[in-house]
């Protein structure tokens, strides 16, 4: 049968349970915003470095204008040049310079077109990552807010738990109180006080002694000889 005192530990064993439930939870929450928060980061890393990537893009193509230029300017100064010359060689030579930095003119401007097309494909990629990041971040915001929530309601159920559990402990008394304090120090993990299936001791499922099945059917506090839990018997 299962003693008064045995029913009260049970209760105290019930309303521990929630309490360390709880305040479980309360612990986890704060570090499953942090992720949250970690993945809008990310999220805004990989928009960031796309925009980076598109800025080092207009550099290069601001580079190449400017060679460009100033290839031109040295056409106009070769061509300046051909109008004061006298003798024919240096005339050709001059061509030839023109020529050369024509070449060169027309390979820039084709890596200048390169990078063109390259910024537009980057500014549409840019165009559809700005829209999903921004769902991204929002719904990871909505999560956020969704475990602040529960974190403060938790909180609220965590102090409800606590005068419960005093509650309770004032009620099985100091003795009581003390035996049990006992058990969640002397057993790895609870359940600390379970009950006999047959011969068996619920928590750990080994067979107690003759003597430990006796006691326990009588209603006295004993022992698992395995595990150190304590053990009932409910008839």
């Amino acid at each position: 049968m299962v003693s008064d005192t045995i029913r009260g530990l049970l209760i105290l064993q019930d309303r521990f349970d929630k309490v360390a439930g709880l305040e479980a939870e309360i612990s986890r929450l704060p570090q499953e915003i942090q992720k949250l928060e970690q993945k809008i980061t990310d999220e805004e890393a990989h928009l960031d470095g796309t925009i980076k990537e598109l800025k080092e893009l207009e550099v290069r193509r601001k580079d190449l204008e400017l060679e460009v230029e100033s290839a031109e300017a040295q056409i106009g100064r070769y061509k300046n040049q051909q109008l004061e010359v006298k003798k024919n060689e240096e005339y050709r030579a001059l061509t030839h310079e023109i020529e050369l930095t024509e070449e060169k003119i027309s390979d820039l401007e084709t890596r200048e077109l390169e990078i063109m097309e390259a910024m537009d494909e980057k500014n549409a990629e840019l165009d559809e990552l700005k829209v999903e990041v921004q769902k991204q971040v929002d719904y990871q915001r909505k999560l956020i807010g969704e475990c602040e929530h529960k974190l403060e309601n938790l909180k609220a159920e965590l102090s409800s738990a606590n005068s419960a559990f005093d509650e309770q402990k004032s009620t099985v008394g100091e003795a009581d109180f003390r035996l049990f304090e006992g058990l969640s120090r002397r057993v790895k993990r609870p359940p600390y006080i379970v009950e006999l299936t047959g011969q068996n001791c619920g928590g750990c499922h080994m067979r107690v002694s003759n003597d430990v099945l006796k006691k326990a059917k009588m209603g006295e506090i004993t022992y698992c000889d395995q595990c150190s839990r304590l053990v009932y018997f409910d008839s």
